[in-house]
């Protein structure tokens, strides 16, 4: 192999090293909000459609109890797509309903989907690094 050969590989390798932790983060949060989404009730699906991904803080909680939610998934992936290692990422579930399904109320027990997809957060830091190591 040539000095210029070598040279372009160890680049190369060094910048898909410095990419790998962003990539393991971004894989990671899609694992979150992808179990997020499983583990939410779906009657409507406007409940799931009030899930909105930010890097500048927690969304509001909304206060029109009737208000039809957009599918954001798009938008929400390609923030998680845009994130970096180091920077916060915030999942809110905006819909006021979205508490009296996760904790319950009025008779009702609760999902607990937040509390579900936390606890798993280990195991699906486990799986990011795996599916990115695969991809390497």
């Amino acid at each position: 192999m040539s000095t210029k050969g070598f040279a372009a590989s160890v680049g190369a390798w060094t910048k898909k090293a410095k990419t790998l932790p962003d990539e393991a983060f971004q894989e990671f949060l899609r694992l979150v909000y992808q179990e997020l989404m499983r583990a939410m009730p779906e009657v409507t699906g406007n409940l799931k459609r009030s899930v909105l991904v930010t890097d500048t803080g927690l969304v509001p909680v909304d206060t029109d109890p009737a208000k039809q939610y957009v599918d954001m998934t798009a938008e929400n992936m390609a923030t998680i797509a845009n994130m970096k290692i180091g920077e916060k990422a915030y999942i809110s579930v905006t819909a006021p309903y979205a508490i009296k399904e996760n904790y319950g109320g009025d008779g009702e027990s609760g999902k607990f989907f937040i509390e579900i997809t936390a606890s798993k957060f280990k195991a699906l830091q486990a799986q990011a690094i795996r599916n990115v190591k695969a991809r390497s």
